[in-house]
């Protein structure tokens, strides 16, 4: 069994450069993946064809992350694969993991 089978990461900036080497990590763990981005649709779509091949469900929500109400609104997009998002990470190398966030919007770590 895979570390994080089971388990959602959510990727902020996600589709391009390190934010899909970042989104893709996960999913070779055994993870889903919902990634955010704020302009690139095309390059988005392809890490979530990337992590589809890697046999994990995939999702990319557009939004900004320097905007609060767009990330609570990706995370709430996160439902229609998880009820849960069990890790977090950014673009920024930044991974935070065994955080979750409820798709009622509630934050545990």
């Amino acid at each position: 069994m895979n570390r994080l089978e089971g388990n959602v990461a959510l990727v902020t900036g996600g589709s391009r450069d390190i934010g899909a080497a970042v989104a893709s990590r996960p999913a070779e763990e055994g993870a889903d993946v919902v990634l955010t981005y704020e302009n690139s649709a095309e390059r988005a779509a392809e890490v979530v064809e990337q992590v589809k091949a890697a046999g994990r469900r995939a999702l990319a929500v557009r939004a900004d992350s320097a905007v609060p109400e767009a990330l609570t609104a990706a995370v709430d997009e996160a439902a229609e694969i998880a009820a849960t998002v069990a890790h977090l990470a950014g673009a920024d190398g930044a991974y935070i993991t065994g955080a979750s966030i409820p798709v009622d919007g509630g934050f545990t770590a």
